[in-house]
């Protein structure tokens, strides 16, 4: 985990989660609850554990909720800072971060299940808020269910900061003494500092299906800031799934197959200086392709079908290609060769 904490000592701010899980053949394992408990926090925060960390320290008394063992638990009363469960979240924030009370805007979040979400610090009004460098901690472990072995994580990221700066990071860690790695995914902020930013909903499942029996740990963590500035913050939800998600289709890797189906008979005849005109029509396998036209040693260009090409005398070769929606373009190009000769001259009586 020496990776992880670095990197989490590195960044300004941010979220975290990972589901850690693996063989463990303690007899404590039996008595492991079967399934995520309370995933999108209907109930509060019953069936999680909630600490908040400062470095590799432990410091309950500041969080909210079923609190701490340091000191008394703190009301989840719309204060920014510390681990909240939340219905839909309305709160008020200045414009371009500056404390102006006529340059405010208000902004709600809805839970995306249920009717409840957890809230990891904030809101914070403003750019020049304060906040305090811990990492809040939530985190439950469980044995992976059978019925329901799909974890679907949602999460949103709040901040005043800039990218590179606060990161969203889903992350899924076998326990055992290596930490073998199931799934990962990280976000940063979006837009410049100063101003609010949001990322949106963002979904990401996690399919548990090869570790059905097996211990798990989901561990969501909002990173502590490097300075008390520049204030970031996030909502969280979650819920199970029988199955994953259907995969979208397959990539298209195929290239389309270009034909010419239509090409000059016989030689075409130049008058004098003048150049000769060949028509060409053609098809590709896969309908919406574009094609691409050449003669001779010339360059690929554009074209469409029918398409007219004018030659000099002598012998010549046209070529076009397809190219499909996903960007495949035909190896093969079709190729037809034809002829250009001078028109006899008519003689005069």
């Amino acid at each position: 985990m020496n990776g992880v904490g670095s990197r989490l000592r590195r960044a300004r701010g941010g979220v975290v989660l990972f589901v850690a899980g693996g063989f463990l053949v303690l007899a404590s394992i039996a008595y492991a609850i079967v399934g995520l408990q309370n995933p999108s926090f209907e109930d509060g925060l019953n069936g999680w554990e909630v600490h908040s960390e400062r470095g590799h320290d432990s410091n309950r008394e500041i969080v909210y909720g079923n609190g701490g063992v340091k000191g008394p638990a703190v009301p989840c009363d719309g204060s920014s800072y510390g681990i909240c469960v939340t219905g839909t979240d309305t709160f008020q924030y200045y414009l371009n971060g500056d404390d102006d009370p006529n340059q405010t805007a208000s902004e709600t979040v809805t839970p995306p299940v249920g009717s409840k979400m957890l809230r990891l610090d904030g809101p914070f009004p403003s750019y020049y808020a304060q906040q305090r460098r811990h990492r809040m901690v939530v985190q439950q472990q469980f044995t992976v269910d059978s019925a329901n072995p799909v974890l679907k994580l949602y999460y949103n990221l709040y901040s005043f900061d800039s990218p590179n700066y606060d990161l969203v990071e889903l992350r899924a860690n076998l326990i055992d003494e290596n930490g073998a790695l199931i799934a990962s995914e990280q976000h940063a902020p979006v837009g410049g500092g100063g101003s609010l930013n949001t990322t949106g909903w963002l979904q990401r499942s996690i399919d548990l299906s090869a570790y059905v029996g097996q211990q798990v740990n989901l561990r969501i963590t909002l990173a502590g800031t490097r300075d008390r500035q520049v204030p970031s913050w996030a909502y969280v939800d979650a819920d199970l799934a029988t199955t994953p998600p259907p995969s979208g289709p397959a990539p298209d890797t195929a290239a389309p197959e270009t034909t010419i189906t239509k090409k000059p008979k016989k030689a075409l005849k130049a008058k004098g200086k003048k150049k000769a005109k060949a028509s060409f029509s053609f098809t590709s396998t896969e309908p919406g392709s574009s094609f691409q036209c050449k003669l001779d040693k010339g360059g690929w260009k554009g074209c469409s079908s029918p398409v007219k090409v004018s030659a000099r005398k002598g012998s010549h070769t046209f070529q076009v290609r397809a190219t499909d929606a996903a960007g495949n373009v035909d190896a093969t190009p079709a190729k037809a060769n034809f002829k250009v000769k001078a028109a006899k001259s008519k003689k005069k009586k």
